[in-house]
């Protein structure tokens, strides 16, 4: 990591951030970027849900800009992460987090974020469409992600052991939606050849009514295609 102390007092510094996470095998990775002291980061460790890497990438991003220049300007995060933006302004503000269970990830980690938003005015803004340096910031993390499961066989056998057993699954799932089909066409088929039987023993019982003689008079005539009678 490298800095430059050129800094004008009071003048607001920027800290991008953002972070990836692999949730097959529970890896991720975070980075940020603070372009007025030519500062960048990025880091890599396990975890469970993307928002404690969004999480990381503000923290190391806010550490960083704190032990690289000793002005009181204002920091403004920059994150495309909701929860962190509200971490942030609750904990600047002095108060508790509001349903703390949604944090349950990142609890080992607000003690730091609280001492280090305690020495710094700090604003955050969420982002939709980043600028230059957030989108930076997501291909620097995309990057570190990739590259720590690229040099780690064990993880791209749990990424492929992963991926076979989630196919398994839908592949499970859907035999059984048509094993489940197949029973009712069965029970259709069986429904309708009975129906079929049925209905053709009572044609062939009307047409046997219909040659017999009735008494004292002629038998009816039969009927050619198309309904014409046919005269012998």
């Amino acid at each position: 990591m490298e800095s430059t102390n050129a800094f004008i007092d009071h003048v607001e510094i920027d800290v991008y951030a953002d972070g990836s996470f692999n949730p097959e095998l529970r890896v991720g990775a975070w980075a940020f970027k603070v372009p007025k002291l030519n500062l960048e980061g990025v880091g890599s460790s396990e975890g469970k849900t993307t928002a404690r890497f969004e999480f990381l990438a503000v923290m190391n991003g806010l550490e960083a800009v704190l032990g690289a220049e000793g002005s009181d300007a204002p920091i403004h995060i920059f994150t495309d992460c909701e929860s962190t933006v509200s971490a942030i302004e609750r904990l600047s503000a002095g108060l508790e987090l509001r349903k703390p269970e949604k944090y349950a990830d990142r609890t080992d980690l607000m003690p730091r974020m609280k001492a280090a938003l305690a020495r710094r005015r700090v604003h955050v803004t969420r982002l939709g469409v980043g600028p230059v340096a957030h989108q930076d910031c997501h291909r620097n993390a995309l990057r570190e992600l990739r590259q720590v499961l690229a040099n780690d066989t064990t993880l791209q056998r749990q990424v492929a052991l992963e991926r076979q057993r989630a196919r398994l699954a839908q592949l499970l799932g859907e035999r059984g939606s048509l094993v489940e089909r197949l029973e009712k066409v069965e029970q259709e088929i069986m429904f309708l050849g009975v129906a079929v039987e049925a209905l053709e023993a009572s044609l062939s019982q009307l047409e046997i009514a219909r040659t017999i003689p009735v008494a004292g008079g002629p038998a009816l005539p039969s009927t050619g295609k198309g309904g014409a009678t046919v005269h012998e």
